[in-house]
């Protein structure tokens, strides 16, 4: 699995910090990926793009207006950290610049680059953890329920079980979306159907503009009394950022009783905030001793990331018959995780 990459914008006309911060980041074997900004017009206009992890504001761009400037600044920003950069070595501006929603403040004349480097990592972390939190308490008080599906080799069958899952439950009279959140257009193809807007069209747009009334436009409500949020086809010059899957995770909960995802079999770091706050997650595979294995990965992975392992299953898909097939109290087991289905 790919590492995550945290995407770092300098907000700075000043060479010595640009030089600081390349001296930090450039060479963290490709784990950071640095942008900048000398003007803050122009820091504003990346930030409406998305896709960032922090932001490193000198308060000298805002001239006198610093601190109004900063506050224009975080307002942009939402939830993404912001850390001050200033000159003055000064214990109560930087108390100031806490309050209005600084991550923290840094003197330039004594920040070294590991310095620099060790205040990100440890921003960007708290700021994950913090988020990861919230989503959990959200989904605790909210009533929609999220169980994710993925496969874990590509083939296995996990698209088709995400749709009749989504038909059963939709006949049952609950309210379901189904969401293809991967670069695919399987749901468009097994039910041949002609792609519609989707999860593309989504990804276009800021984190900040996925809510309910943007994302209702982009399902399609099938005649099985289920919607479907259709895949990309391709994937994406940029991919999909954790922001913007947890965004559309919270969108979901508000719209749905049940909201079944189909995420790739290659699960990237972008899909782990889903699947830690997934109510239930399907591990999807034929019964054979090659599954087996992937399967073994994939929740040697899942407990890496933190996941419960009482919120994982198995669902054994037996398309034909093996001469190598396990029995499910096999696989059961093998894996120690129980047979969902």
């Amino acid at each position: 699995m790919p590492n995550e990459r945290t995407v770092i914008l300098l907000i700075d006309d000043d060479a010595a910090c640009l030089e600081t911060a390349k001296q930090a980041f450039l060479g963290q074997e490709g784990n950071f990926r640095l942008e900048v900004a000398d003007r803050l017009e122009d820091g504003l206009l990346r930030l409406a793009q998305g896709g960032l992890d922090v932001v490193l504001y000198s308060l000298a761009l805002g001239g006198a207006q610093g601190e109004p400037a900063l506050e224009k600044l975080l307002r942009q920003a939402g939830g993404i950290p912001v850390i001050a950069l200033g000159a003055a070595e000064d214990p109560q501006l930087g108390l100031r610049l806490v309050r209005l929603g600084a991550q923290d403040y840094l003197v330039k004349g004594r920040l070294s680059p590991a310095a620099l480097l060790r205040c990100v990592r440890h921003t960007v972390e708290r700021h994950r953890h913090i988020r990861r939190l919230l989503a959990t308490t959200r989904r605790q008080e909210q009533l929609g329920r999220v169980i994710t599906f993925f496969g874990v080799k590509g083939g296995v069958g996990t698209t088709t079980t995400v749709l009749n899952a989504a038909a059963a439950l939709g006949q049952l009279g609950k309210k379901v979306i189904a969401a293809e959140l991967l670069p695919s257009w399987g749901f468009a193809f097994q039910m041949k159907r002609s792609r519609t807007a989707g999860l593309a069209e989504l990804l276009e747009l800021g984190t900040e503009n996925l809510d309910s009334r943007i994302l209702e436009k982009k399902l399609t409500m099938l005649p099985f009394g289920f919607q479907v949020l259709f895949g990309t086809g391709a994937a994406t010059p940029a991919g999909m950022h954790p922001q913007q899957a947890e965004r559309l995770l919270d969108t979901f909960t508000e719209m749905a009783e049940l909201t079944l995802v189909d995420l790739p079999s290659h699960v990237e770091e972008a899909h782990r905030g889903i699947l830690e706050a997934s109510d239930f997650i399907g591990l999807v595979l034929e019964p054979d001793p090659l599954c087996a294995e992937y399967a073994q990965m994939a929740l040697t992975l899942l407990g890496q990331w933190g996941v419960n392992p009482a919120s994982v299953g198995l669902v054994v898909v037996n398309r034909a018959a093996l001469s190598n097939s396990l029995r499910p109290r096999d696989l059961r087991d093998r894996l120690r995780c129980e047979v969902a289905g």
